[in-house]
């Protein structure tokens, strides 16, 4: 391990460096410092150099490469100088080396285990146990992994919840904050089901298990995340590139660096060889590979920690290329759950319940978010299944109830099927439109009948996330299949620009719009899961809220989990500060290495501080990526 061979390093270094400078002196102290230096090299050194041997098997050199010939030289040279009596003695320096290239390891590595927590967060949130309830009643605690689909399974109050399942019997408060966010208990009872690793608060549930764990949607999330941080994105492949032909372009420096100080200097051989250690020691190659992975694993750890999943590395590159966010505004922009706030009937109906016991029974048989406005309304009426029903995506809905044919959808839709108007019904018309309502028209046996107005309470945080959004330069659309007055009402509450508010649109006229948005520059869809999947896949970047995040999961290169639109200006300004903070590691290592490597082969840098330089270094860019873990958006 690194942590021992540090240890043996620096406890030669304490040994080596008082007698190499004379602070302790006795007749056989160069013998002694020539032993010690040799074991700490060869020794606590010894991975550097069987690395350095792999890989000239195979025509490569690396980092290891460098470290191995820098400290493998400075030892040899001190042999001769030793066994010839010409020339200073270098052992001190090998030391050195050895050390300081060790610490720095030790430290990266620590900074690199920091940089996992939110990993670790998130695996420690899944479940380890699970209680199986037996044929004959009892009951055995069994591994997560041990659990089959179909098991009757026991959740009692204050336990996690083993897997995906189907509550059978029971009821109580189930915390689900880590899928939601939603930092109140939701109550769950027979029927509803359960998310593995949300946590039962007061209820004792008998369960039935939907899937195995590794089948679970919180182990869906730790997949998507795991293989998230092992993915590059596009600037890791160039930097990669570079580092590939770095090391036999740091290799080339060295030995014209000796050639130069040689043979065209006419320097000793200790004054040329000394430049040439340095320059191996001071190239650092590990700051160009680690400028990127790092920031990467802990952007989207963090994203994790917001309730953000994203697919791979490359959405957070891309993420920063966007200047136009379009909105879906239903159960996105808006909480998704309207409610029939107004009524308003012809002569041709004799009450309100009248009007309502018609547009509910047909939309007892729609799977249109309104309609269970519609159903929560007429709870308290008999509804009756309509006969002949048919759906017209976009439009509205048909079907005859009672014998009566019934319509119900917009105005273009009633216009469409040659429904006369009602007079009397503008001037409620004109009152809903002013009052933003979402409206749909009643239509019994051809005639115009009723009006409905619909509300849908925007989220709280949706003024904050679009004023956000705009601060950090990003234009804002809304695309909805909702009416040009409830569209307008919800930009006009968000200051969302006019020009850029399209309503009423079909579902592929959503998609079309996308495309055209895309012609004008970089475009990032949020929208939900399941009604705005082709649209979320045209955009190049698709962020998938509300309904259908399971779905969404297998697709969209972002999910949010939570409800919060917060979420979505929280990935935008961690991508941003991300991408600031691999370029600014990018800078500091190519600045670093064209600097350092000319003062190195100019011969006024000494091997021993080039090797605390390069151990620096690396050090340098992984701490100024461990930043990331501590950003609030």
């Amino acid at each position: 391990p690194e942590g021992i061979r540090f240890v043996m390093a620096l406890l030669g270094s304490i040994l080596v460096m008082p007698l190499s400078m004379g602070w302790i002196s006795f007749s056989a102290g160069k013998e002694v410092t020539m032993i010690l230096a040799t074991l700490v090299v060869l020794g606590a050194g010894s991975s550097f150099f069987r690395n350095a041997l792999l890989r000239l098997r195979h025509g490569m050199a690396d980092m290891d490469t460098l470290i191995a010939l820098g400290s493998g030289t400075a030892l040899a040279y001190s042999h001769y100088a030793y066994w010839t009596g010409h020339g200073h003695l270098y052992f001190d320096s090998a030391v050195m080396i050895i050390t300081f290239i060790l610490l720095g390891r030790l430290l990266e590595k620590r900074a690199l285990l920091h940089s996992g927590e939110t990993m670790k967060s998130l695996l420690a949130q899944k479940p380890q146990k699970a209680r199986r309830i037996l044929t004959d009643g009892t009951e055995e605690e069994i591994p997560v992994e041990a659990v089959e689909k179909g098991d009757l399974l026991l959740v009692k109050p204050g336990e996690k919840v083993p897997v995906d399942c189907l509550i059978k019997e029971g009821e109580g408060y189930v915390d689900e904050s880590m899928f939601t966010g939603e930092p109140l208990p939701v109550p769950k009872g027979t029927g509803d089901t359960l998310k593995g690793g949300s946590i039962s608060q007061d209820g004792a549930f008998q369960v039935e298990a939907l899937g195995r764990a590794e089948e679970s949607y919180i182990q869906k999330i730790i997949s998507l995340v795991e293989d998230a941080q092992t993915s590059k994105a596009p600037v890791q492949r160039i930097a990669d590139k570079v580092a590939a032909v770095f090391v036999p372009l740091v290799l080339l420096v060295g030995v014209l660096a000796f050639g130069i100080h040689y043979f065209l200097l006419s320097a000793t051989l200790e004054s040329s060889i000394i430049p040439a250690i340095s320059v191996l020691l001071i190239a650092c190659p590990c700051t160009l590979g680690l400028a990127t992975p790092v920031a990467i694993t802990i952007a989207l750890g963090k994203a994790a920690q917001f309730g953000l999943v994203c697919r791979n590395a490359a959405t957070i590159e891309v993420l920063t290329q966007v200047n136009l966010v379009a909105f879906d505004k239903t159960g996105t922009l808006t909480l998704g759950e309207p409610k029939v706030e107004w009524i308003y009937t012809s002569s041709r109906l004799d009450s309100e319940d009248q009007a309502l016991f018609y547009a509910a029974s047909l939309e007892s048989l729609s799977e249109h978010p309104l309609g269970k406005a519609f159903l929560d309304k007429a709870s308290h009426l008999s509804l009756e299944k309509p006969k002949d029903f048919q759906y017209f995506p976009g439009k509205g809905i048909r079907g005859k109830i009672q014998e009566t044919e019934i319509l119900l959808g917009s105005k273009a839709f009633l216009k469409e099927e040659k429904i006369e108007e009602e007079p009397k019904l503008r001037e409620n018309e004109e009152l809903l439109r002013q009052q933003g309502a979402t409206i749909l028209y009643l239509a019994v046996s051809g005639h115009e009948a009723a009006l409905f107005g619909l509300i849908d309470t925007i989220k709280e945080d949706g003024p904050q996330t679009i004023q956000n959004l705009k601060k950090i330069g990003l234009q804002i659309a809304m695309l909805t299949g909702d009416t040009e007055e409830s569209a307008l009402y919800v930009a006009q509450k968000l200051d969302i620009d006019k020009s850029l508010v399209f309503y009423s649109l079909l579902p592929h006229e959503k998609l079309e719009r996308i495309q055209e948005l895309k012609k004008n520059g970089t475009v990032a869809m949020v929208g939900d899961g399941v009604n705005d999947g082709p649209s979320l896949a045209a955009a190049h970047i698709g962020i998938a809220m509300g309904k259908g995040t399971e779905v969404a999961m297998e697709s969209a290169p972002v999910v949010l989990l939570t409800h919060e639109l917060m979420g979505v200006y929280r990935i935008f300004a961690l991508a941003r500060k991300t991408m600031q903070i691999i370029y600014s590691n990018l800078f500091f290592a190519f600045f670093y290495n064209t600097l350092a490597i000319p003062i190195a082969a100019a011969g006024y840098l000494h091997p021993m501080m080039a090797a605390l330089a390069m151990a620096l270094s690396s050090v340098s860019v992984v701490s100024n990526s461990n930043r990331l873990r501590y950003y609030k958006a």
